[in-house]
This record gives C-alpha cells, sequence and structure tokens, in this order.
C-alpha cells in the first residue's frame, strides 16, 4: 500500500496541474483586465451602433451602470447601488432611464433590523446625470431584495414583480398604496418551485401585455405566466413547466411580440440552458421558432428584439453585450463584467417594437464549428456540469474565470478540503499510535 508521502505528492501535483486552466484564463484575459480601472468601468471604447446603449449589473458586475454613446464612447457611468435589477427608457425622450437599484447596506433611520435593504426606482438622466427618487421601501436584508422588475402604467402608477412576496402589483408611487395585487399563493403547490417561504417563485419579471393582462416570469416553476386583472391565471398561456428544462430552465425577463408585430411571441433568456429562445403563439399553444448561442454563451439574462430584427443579449457569465443581426451573426458585442439588463433607447421599451422571428425569418444559431481547443474544453464542460452547479461557481468567481477554469477551481477546492481531511485524520491517528 503507498505511503501517506505518496499520496501527498499525488495531491500536490494534481493542485499543480489544475492551476493550469485558471493560469490560461487569466492570461486570456489580462488585456480586458488592463482596460478596467479602479471603479470597475472598462477604459476602452465600445463598437459604434444606431442608438445609445445602456447596462446594468447585478451584485456580480457590482451594481455598475453604464451607457454608450452611438459612438461607442461612455457617456454615463454610476455604482451608487450594490445593484442593478432593471433599467427602462423613461417615458419621454431617450436621454433618461429609470432603474432598479439596492442598496444592501442601508443603515438609515427606517431600518429596524441588524442589516437592511433598501430597493428604489431611481430616475436619471444619463445626458446630465440628474438624478431623482421615484419610489423606495426598505425591509430586513434579502439578497434579491423586494421588487425585481417594474414597468411604469403611467406617471404615477408603476406594476411590480415582488420576489421576497411571490406577487405582483400596481403601486401609486405618490401615495404608496397599491391599487392592485395577484398573488401566487394558492394557485401553485407550496412543494413545487424552490423554498416555500424563502425563495419560493423567484418571481423576476413582469410586463404589461395590455391594459388588463400582465406577463410574469416565475423562474423557480420554470414557467412564464399571463394574468388578468379580472380573472387570474389564463393557464392555457402559460409558457413551460416545471423541471421540463426542454422548454425553459429557471428564465429571466422574457418579452411579449404583439400580433402587430407577428406575435403573439415570447422571447427569452433561457438562462440555466445557456440560450436565447422565441416561442410563437400557433394554434393556441407554444411553439419553438427560433434560438440562438455559441460557444461562449453562459447563464443570459435579457434579450431585447430592436426594430430591425436585431437582438441585443446581455450574457451574465459570458461577460459580455452582443447583439445579433436576422441571419445570426455577431453584428456588435463588448466585454462587460456580469450583465444583468441591457437596453437600446432608441428603440422602445424591451421588445414591444420588435418583429417576432417568424415574421421576418430569423435564422437561428447553434454551435457547429469548435476549431478553438478552449472552445472545445468550454463546450465539452457545459455539456457535462450540471447548469446550476456551473454558474452557481462562474457567479462567484471573477469576470475572466472560464467553465473549464471555474470546474478547476471547484475541483481544487474539493481536493484541498480532502486533503486537509486526511492530513488531520493521519495526525490524530499517529497520536494514537
Amino acid at each position: 500500500m503507498p505511503s501517506f508521502r505518496t499520496y501527498r505528492v499525488l495531491f500536490f501535483l494534481s493542485l499543480l496541474v489544475l492551476c493550469a486552466p485558471t493560469a490560461h484564463a487569466w492570461i486570456e484575459s489580462s488585456d480586458d483586465i488592463s482596460r478596467m480601472n479602479r471603479s470597475g468601468i472598462l477604459n476602452y471604447d465600445a463598437p459604434s451602433t444606431n442608438g445609445i446603449t445602456v447596462a446594468a449589473s447585478d451584485y456580480y458586475g457590482r451594481g455598475r451602470i453604464i451607457a454608450f454613446a452611438p459612438n461607442g464612447s461612455v457617456m454615463y457611468y454610476n455604482r451608487s447601488y450594490s445593484a442593478v435589477a432593471d433599467i427602462d427608457r423613461a417615458h419621454r425622450g431617450n436621454q433618461s432611464i429609470t432603474y432598479v437599484g439596492k442598496d444592501h447596506s442601508y443603515t438609515g433611520s427606517q431600518c429596524s433590523a441588524d442589516k437592511c435593504t433598501l430597493v428604489a426606482i431611481q430616475k436619471v438622466n444619463i445626458t446630465t446625470g440628474d438624478s431623482r427618487r421615484l419610489y423606495s421601501v426598505v425591509h430586513p436584508y434579502h439578497p434579491s431584495g423586494s421588487f425585481h422588475d417594474v414597468d411604469r402604467i403611467n406617471e404615477t402608477h408603476f406594476l411590480f414583480a415582488d420576489i421576497m412576496d411571490d406577487s405582483i402589483y400596481i403601486v401609486n408611487t405618490s401615495s404608496g398604496n397599491r391599487t392592485w395585487e395577484w398573488d401566487a399563493e394558492g394557485k401553485y403547490p407550496k412543494s413545487s418551485g424552490g423554498t416555500y417561504g424563502e425563495d419560493w417563485t423567484h418571481l423576476n419579471d413582469v410586463e404589461m401585455v395590455n391594459k388588463t393582462t400582465f406577463m410574469a416570469s416565475l423562474r423557480n416553476h420554470d414557467r412564464v405566466v399571463f394574468i388578468n386583472r379580472q380573472n387570474g391565471v389564463l393557464r392555457n398561456w402559460t409558457l413551460g413547466e416545471e423541471d421540463n428544462y426542454s422548454i425553459l430552465y429557471e428564465q429571466h425577463n422574457p418579452d411579449f411580440i404583439p400580433a402587430s408585430k407577428g406575435g403573439p411571441a415570447i422571447l427569452v433568456a433561457d438562462s440555466e440552458n445557456g440560450r436565447v429562445i422565441e416561442y410563437q403563439r400557433k394554434n393556441g399553444n407554444w411553439q419553438e421558432s427560433w434560438r440562438w448561442h455559441d460557444t461562449r454563451m453562459q447563464w443570459p439574462r435579457d434579450a431585447d428584439r430592436l426594430p430591425n430584427g436585431h437582438t441585443l443579449i446581455a450574457d451574465t457569465n459570458g461577460d459580455r453585450l452582443l447583439e445579433v443581426n436576422q441571419q445570426g451573426e455577431i453584428v456588435w458585442s463588448i466585454d462587460y463584467p456580469g450583465p444583468y439588463d441591457v437596453e437600446r433607447l432608441s428603440a422602445p421599451a424591451e421588445s414591444s417594437a420588435g418583429p417576432s422571428a417568424s415574421s421576418v425569418g430569423l435564422t437561428s444559431r447553434t454551435p457547429t464549428s469548435l476549431n478553438k481547443g478552449l472552445a472545445v474544453a468550454n463546450y465539452h464542460v457545459k455539456s457535462v456540469v450540471p447548469s446550476l452547479i456551473l454558474n452557481a461557481t462562474l457567479y462567484a468567481l471573477p469576470p475572466w474565470a472560464s467553465p473549464v477554469s471555474g470546474m478547476a477551481i471547484l475541483t481544487q477546492s474539493l481536493l484541498l478540503v480532502l486533503w486537509i481531511i486526511l492530513e488531520s485524520g493521519n495526525y490524530i491517528i499517529g497520536i494514537r499510535l
């Protein structure tokens, strides 16, 4: 039987070999790292576009908001919140935005707990920097905050998606009163979704379809649901079903494309499946009509269909923003740490003015040519490692980490823990002997 010293050598060599993928990923990204200053803002210009592009990050991207001018220069930068979950073009003009900001270290007079979270709707003019708070709530610390997404109804009323309460509701922000509410409680079994009472539905998005119907994303139920203000959930319009990952897998930010633009259709960031996908409503059912992903895409969390048929995407663990044309080719992209949401301000909100994939014949794209060693390795890691484990690992690591290096770091950590346990056992046994 090999001596314990032999096992030590094997542990050491294994840990050393596993450093190679991490070192390679860091070296490959060193140019990008050198382009980031102490505030984490990219020090280089983006490619030019036909409008202002605004991107926001949550905790992984340190709550950044960056606006790129049409010529690609950075025209606005802000990092005043711990995380930003939603950005929208303000009602008038294309120089102002509203966003949901979260401050997880709030200590003001409204805080009655040891640790509090402030969640606010903020409006800012990205040209002048003028900013004002439209609405806010303070509650005991919660990692996702209370509301995660809002849709503006008019100057004073907003539609909220509340993760903590598993509900959507309308608030008159001038008075603070709720004027309508729908609660997921009692609509689905408590054994479904996530842990009931903690993170059950993870209701992460809501959108007005019309004055009487809203669309909401129940992430932990793998469903996009339609809710009528009078009749509740329209069951025959639900897209997805729990744990049927061939349809959706813990999705983010679904966008409704109306009949006037070739719908009804839903464009959605199918996050844990690592793809952007669209479903068309045909004969009373949802049918897949378009999908897009490449070897780099990892946990996308937003996709908007632009009026010209292009699709603007926030690829969170791929650490980039990108735009693909009707032929599925990338025509604009920039490295950006952990984006959650992206908007093109020259276009109406989200995908409301974008055509459906079926109406303009968009070309789907999936990886077909893996001619680079790293691309092959990353692709195979993503095909073998469960997405929840891989994405959780990448979410906790620096932006430069790749799927391969992420798994190498995770394996190193497990080996190190095992080594420490064995060393401890050997020490105890040695004393006893």
